[in-house]
């Protein structure tokens, strides 16, 4: 808590922080027993479980309370179809999967649309990280690099293969498998696929709410 931070270390800059308390109301306890230390931005990385106790309700308002103070929080996700399985020795947090580790940002999204919680295996781990230190993001990147996020897509078509892209009539589908396959400090690399029936379309149309900003990609 703030008090102890403040009584044992002497409210010290704190490198890492790791809560985990199995305890309800997780939101309030954040909010009045490490409002300080995060509010004067005293931790470089902060990371918590999220559990059976946590609700979707109380996950929004502690990224809210981090997102003010310029953390950005990302859960944990271990890629179990890694070509990294097996290569490297993990050690995970007691009880979660360990192996190849990325990060899927929280911060920025909008909570209740992304996250299903009624099928969203619990525990889960968050980390959120200082935005003023843009250096702890390789930590992302390295995770990206350990879940074959830097491999190219395959199953892709040349702009001029017209066999592969198709010649449909109608409109195109919605695109599939979109995911974020990066995530910096201020910034997120998509990927997806196009859908295999219909026209290729040559550009999509992304749309970000809350803010409603858009942005054509190719």
């Amino acid at each position: 808590s703030s008090d102890l931070w403040k009584r044992e270390l002497g409210s010290r800059h704190v490198d890492f922080l790791h809560i985990d308390l199995g305890a309800r109301a997780m939101a309030e306890m954040f909010e009045k027993g490490f409002a300080k230390v995060i509010t004067s931005r005293s931790v470089t990385a902060l990371a918590f479980r999220v559990d059976e106790m946590w609700t979707k309700d109380e996950l929004k308002r502690v990224v809210e309370l981090l997102d003010k103070s310029e953390y950005f929080s990302m859960i944990r996700m271990v890629c179990s179809e890694s070509s990294q399985v097996g290569k490297f020795s993990y050690y995970g947090p007691g009880g979660l999967q360990a192996g190849p580790t990325t990060y899927l940002p929280l911060s920025g999204m909008d909570i209740e649309k992304v996250i299903d919680w009624t099928k969203m295996p619990l525990p889960q781990d968050v980390l959120a990280l200082d935005l003023r230190q843009p250096e702890i993001f390789k930590t992302v990147q390295l995770g990206d690099v350990h879940c074959d996020a830097e491999e190219d897509a395959s199953e892709t078509c040349a702009a001029d293969d017209a066999k592969c892209r198709g010649e449909a009539d109608g409109p195109p589908e919605r695109p599939q498998m979109v995911q974020v396959t990066r995530s910096g400090s201020r910034s997120l690399t998509l990927e997806w696929r196009p859908h295999p029936e219909g026209p290729t379309p040559d550009s999509y149309l992304l749309r970000v709410d809350p803010g409603a900003m858009e942005d054509t990609l190719d």
